[in-house]
């Protein structure tokens, strides 16, 4: 797994100093891990969300992302359309044969419309493989599926959506639970963009048997559903790498299929990789798209032995050692009102050797050791990873849809989350402190009535939205999250060119420097979304009152208390809002 970055920022954490940065700083020390020349685009579109149902809005998204492309040297490879339909928000993957991501970056961030650009990373599957001898299927027994089968053992017309390395839909054990989509296609391949995700690589059919193995036909093994609707999204290649850009695209197609009307009600997502944080915002674009589409979307904790609060690094045998130092694990850390993060046990219930953990963004562990599950060619294996333990948990998802059909993504991610089996092993571990129960999940009450405990951000202002300081003069900007109570209060700010304005973040507050004279754009980014808002920020002349604040006009006393006013003014009202 290799997962794309999710802000991080929690409340809970410390205060990140010096993290101003431009729009391109992002491509600082490029890796091995980035696609060379390859960038992901997210900008302003320039017509109202009204027409997005429209083929014109279509033309116009790809007229206006190839015309991006093109000014900066580059080519056009893909849009997303159902993300930009959803969010309002384009988003485009551009690339250059000519030019370093760096250097690509740089162009495209120097355009007005262009909202923020971002490396496109490689992605992998979170898998580990283990001895290929035959294993039973304790994960069924632990996680009480016998005991949940009394109430349902699935519906077909309940649909996930396994974005992974696709599917082996001819497989015997799989053939009659894979659907076809609104279109009689057998699904998506972003990897070699057609309609045929057939799995040359294996480990999108393991996922795919245990979330809905055919079940009591006497045939190989079952999954957590013995009937259902399996959709087969490609995005990883025949080694079980992809791209940010191709997952993205999977995503888009899936969000797609569901506005169009096709009941899509989980998406599972066993891949992954790590990134900075403020790297993340395609996939938090995306992710918040699809949870607002009512979409249950839940994700691998990842295989690194990490605490994702404090991660460290290790080594890979194809890449050496992969430093993880402010970065965090995409998608599984995306933290919305439809998103689950699994992390992995074993047989004696204990978090696996290799699991990610972190009590702020995994959620519950469930079996992913020893799994044996259907693989391509008609044939069976067990594997180990978070990327086993993820199924389970989408497969009981699956299963709360059809026991429990009119209830929402976030009533069954309730049900998963409360029916919970504790587990002192997994105490500040994951955010539950327990292991999947589907028994306990299916014949729980109903969850609520009452409003969602989990508060979506709607939009995110700037105080004050135009700013003047002289060299070495500071002051404080302040954002403020719409609505007032939102679960998920972290930003991210940045500077369109720290040579001009510097500064440190503190939460919703940041200190602002004038390093030289010129005209720069700070931009405070949410988690829960992507909304920005940005000040303009001009520096003039030299402070001949570095003592005092850094007035850029001298003069007596009255003319230098009526310059920090405004200042003085704008803390206090920080202090109000706050």
């Amino acid at each position: 797994m290799r997962q794309n970055r999710f802000l991080r920022m929690a409340l809970a954490a410390a205060v990140i100093s010096a993290l101003f940065t431009s729009c391109t700083a992002a491509f600082a020390g490029a890796s091995a891990e980035n696609v060379r020349g390859d960038v992901l685009v997210l900008f302003h579109i320039p017509i109202q969300a009204s027409s997005v149902e429209s083929a014109a809005f279509e033309d116009m998204l790809l007229s206006s992302a190839r015309g991006i492309a093109e000014s900066a040297g580059a080519r056009h490879v893909r849009s997303y359309p159902a993300i930009a339909a959803a969010t309002g928000v384009g988003m485009a993957h551009m690339a250059s044969d000519s030019m370093s991501t760096e250097e690509l970056g740089a162009v495209l961030s120097a355009r007005q419309e262009v909202a923020g650009v971002y490396p496109n990373h490689r992605v992998r599957a979170v898998k580990t493989p283990n001895d290929p001898s035959y294993r039973e299927l304790w994960g069924m027994e632990r996680i009480g599926a016998p005991d949940a089968w009394e109430v349902s053992v699935g519906s077909r017309s309940v649909i996930v959506a396994v974005v992974d390395t696709g599917i082996d839909y001819t497989h015997p054990d799989l053939a009659a639970n894979v659907v076809k989509d609104l279109d009689g296609q057998q699904g998506f391949d972003s990897v070699n963009n057609d309609r045929d995700p057939f799995d040359d690589y294996g480990h999108g059919t393991h996922v795919a048997g245990t979330i809905g193995a055919v079940g009591n036909n006497s045939v190989g093994v079952a999954g957590v559903n013995w009937t259902t609707g399996l959709l087969g999204v490609k995005v990883l290649d025949d080694e079980g790498y992809g791209t940010d850009a191709q997952v993205l695209a999977g995503l888009d197609y899936v969000l797609d299929q569901k506005r169009r009307g096709l009941n899509v009600r989980v998406v599972n997502m066993s891949i992954g990789g790590w990134l900075t944080p403020s790297e993340g915002a395609p996939y938090r674009v995306t992710m918040k798209a699809l949870s607002d589409a009512d979409v249950l979307m839940v994700s691998a904790a990842g295989n690194e032995t990490q605490d994702i609060d404090n991660p460290i690094g290790y080594f890979d045998l194809r890449e050496g050692w992969v430093d993880l130092r402010g970065k965090l694990c995409y998608p599984a850390c995306v933290r919305l009102a439809n998103t689950i993060s699994v992390a992995s046990t074993g047989f004696g219930n204990n978090l696996s050797s290799f699991s990610n953990y972190s009590p702020n963004y995994v959620d519950l562990a469930s079996p992913g050791e020893g799994v044996l599950s259907t693989i391509p060619d008609n044939d069976y294996d067990s594997y180990d990873g978070t990327s086993m333990a993820t199924p389970h948990v989408s497969g009981t998802a699956a299963l709360l849809a059809a026991a429990h059909p009119g209830e929402t993504a976030s009533q069954i991610k309730a049900r998963i989350l409360n029916g919970v089996t504790p587990d002192a092993n997994l105490n500040g571990k994951v955010a539950r402190s327990g292991r999947l129960n589907a028994s306990a999940a299916i014949r729980g009450e109903t969850p609520g009535p009452g409003p969602d405990p989990f508060v979506s951000v709607t939009g995110v202002t700037i105080s004050p939205e135009t700013l003047r300081i002289a060299i070495g003069q500071s002051a404080t900007l302040t954002a403020y999250i719409t609505p007032a109570n939102a679960t998920n209060q972290n930003v991210n700010w940045t500077s369109s060119d720290k040579s001009i304005v510097d500064g440190v973040q503190s939460g919703l507050s940041a200190t602002v420097r004038g390093v030289t004279s010129g005209s720069a754009v700070i931009t405070v980014t949410t988690e829960d979304g992507g909304y920005t808002a940005r000040c303009a920020v001009t520096v003039s002349g030299s402070n001949p009152f570095p003592d005092l604040g850094g007035c850029s006009v001298g003069g007596g006393g009255v003319l230098l208390l009526m310059l920090i006013a405004p200042v003085l003014l704008l803390a206090a009202g920080a202090r109000r809002h706050g």
